[in-house]
């Protein structure tokens, strides 16, 4: 635990380097006890142009539908793919806002439901191509080309469904632990995929899943720098990417630290995103994150004689609130995708089972 008396935190200088600005102790209020004040209030941006998040997620499921009553009457191959393509849309797309909110510290009470409705849709939709694999597979000593593809496929879907599956299981099984650690294993083969997309999402996941641990060093350790560019087409991955590590670093024990970063990356928003909706979403993301910092810096504070530190991080967080988030309606950035879309017609790497 840090002691100190008066909060430094490293701020971007003129130059390329990095200055050290020391927050000024707040005034003293009338009470003793500072008070934590309330996160606001914040939804995602809508995705496809929806009106609602449920007419979005209706025409995902919408989607997945038609992809299967295309496929009836054809070849066993195009019914697996067919199957494929649907969980993918589910894993990847219907899973999206609710995945978001958990990267992002603010659920909604319905996501457990709504997340392990849309998993048991994919399950069954996986559970289906796994049968008509296994029965085009039978008797075949040399088996067609496109099975060993779709098993690939089959595989990485199954992956990501396996980590989703442990994100949102209920917090009170009593192998809880296990299970997260078992689906953050079952993605490391991913992590190490030549699909630039597919590997920064396993890792995202991954690192989501092990920062249930006391240990979070080995989370920290499987993500990018928080600084690092991101790339055109892992924009909002790497962008979450980068958030969550400043959560990690600050869940060590190093929240001046993951603030200074916060900082940075607010400046680079306007670099890193093109469109002006897009950087204000982006901006007021990453104050919410910092927001998030704050609070459980000021939770972490204890001990007397230390009213100013909580103090100051209290009033930090009504200056960041009153400066960016305000209004009936904040929205912030998700992803738009859990991880790339469509699998079935992506070549993936062959990858070993993992063991998990």
């Amino acid at each position: 635990m840090y002691r100190f008396l008066v909060l430094s935190i490293l701020v971007p200088c003129g130059g390329s380097g990095l200055a050290v600005a020391q927050a000024p102790t707040a005034e003293k209020p009338e009470h003793d006890v500072p008070l934590l004040p309330q996160i606001p209030d914040v939804r995602l941006r809508l995705l496809d142009g929806a009106s609602s998040e449920s007419e979005f997620l209706n025409s995902v499921g919408d989607r997945a539908a038609a992809l299967l009553a295309e496929s009836q009457g054809q070849s066993d191959e195009a019914r697996v793919n067919a199957r494929l393509a649907a969980a993918n849309l589910i894993l990847a797309r219907q899973m999206a806002p609710v995945c978001s909110r958990s990267l992002l510290a603010v659920p909604n009470a319905n996501d457990p439901t709504r997340a392990r409705d849309a998993l048991a849709r994919a399950r069954t939709l996986l559970d289906g191509a796994k049968a008509l694999i296994d029965a085009a597979d039978a008797g075949h000593d040399d088996p067609p080309v496109w099975i060993r593809s779709a098993e690939i496929r089959h595989q990485t879907l199954g992956s990501f469904a396996t980590a989703f599956d442990a994100i949102f299981m209920s917090a009170d099984r009593p192998d809880r632990a296990r299970t997260l650690r078992r689906a953050a294993t079952k993605l490391w083969p991913l992590t190490e995929n030549d699909d630039p997309e597919i590997a920064i999402a396993a890792r995202l996941w991954q690192a989501f899943l092990r920062g249930y641990e006391d240990d979070v060093n080995p989370a920290i350790e499987t993500l990018d720098l928080a600084l690092a560019k991101p790339d055109e087409k892992t924009r909002r991955l790497a962008f979450m990417s980068a958030l969550l590590r400043c959560r990690l670093l600050a869940r060590q024990g190093g929240y001046a630290v993951s603030l200074a970063l916060t900082n940075i990356i607010e400046e680079r928003c306007d670099e890193w995103f093109t469109t002006a909706d897009d950087r204000g979403d982006a901006l007021r993301t990453t104050t919410l994150i910092e927001l998030v910092v704050l609070s459980d810096w000021f939770e972490a504070i204890e001990g007397e004689g230390r009213d100013d530190e909580r103090r100051w991080c209290a009033q930090r967080m009504r200056d960041l609130i009153e400066a960016r988030l305000t209004g009936e309606q904040i929205t912030v950035l998700g992803l738009d995708t859990t991880f790339p879309l469509p699998m079935a017609k992506r070549k993936t790497r062959e990858q070993p089972d993992s063991g998990a």
